[in-house]
């Protein structure tokens, strides 16, 4: 079940309408299947189960995807959602990178960034994905995998040490994400096994 604030509808409403719409009114759609809310439902159970060390932005992330999808199929009055082609201006775009990059240890947050960037977190997601080529939240997952390559290199860190300094407390999701991410472990890496 998802229970979604009256006041965060409002929000991206606004956002994503760059006009202020009244109030936010969804539709009663009782025994409607929706196959997007459905994969959706399935991704954040996912993360719940699984985890990863991009979660926080990833489940925010996930949560503009949902609202965004309702305001489209199931508002009494459907607010015109903007999608213009554009970046992220170079300097605002510098300055989400830097912080990120200072900031990779930490759990970050779709409205930190956002406000690092001086928008609304629904044009920063799509912005920076156009910018980008990626979602923030893969972004910072891979600027993490990279990091900890770098790390595990140098020999002077643990597994369990360079989890902690790229945001990830629990070692074994650390390990799973490397390995997906570059198919090897991060001991094959840390004993220079591999490049």
């Amino acid at each position: 079940m998802f229970v979604i604030e009256p006041g965060l509808l409002n929000r991206i409403a606004e956002e994503v309408s760059e006009v202020a719409p009244s109030p936010v009114e969804l539709l009663n759609a009782i025994n409607v299947r929706d196959s997007q809310i459905e994969a959706i439902a399935h991704l954040f159970q996912a993360e719940l189960d699984g985890g990863g060390i991009a979660e926080t932005l990833y489940t925010e992330s996930l949560m503009q995807v949902l609202v965004v999808h309702l305001l489209r199929h199931y508002c009494t009055l459907q607010p015109k959602i903007q999608s213009r082609e554009e970046n992220l201006p170079s300097p605002r775009l510098q300055s989400v990178l830097d912080y990120i990059h200072s900031y990779l240890d930490q759990p970050l947050h779709l409205a930190e960034l956002a406000a690092v960037a001086s928008m609304s977190q629904y044009h920063f997601c799509r912005l920076f994905k156009q910018s980008i080529g990626v979602a923030p939240y893969q972004y910072v997952l891979q600027q993490r995998m990279e990091k900890s390559k770098e790390l595990l290199h140098q020999g002077k860190y643990t597994i369990a040490e360079v989890s902690l300094l790229v945001g990830c407390a629990d070692q074994s999701r650390f390990a799973k994400h490397f390995k997906r991410h570059f198919g090897v472990t991060p001991s094959a890496v840390l004993n220079k096994k591999l490049p």
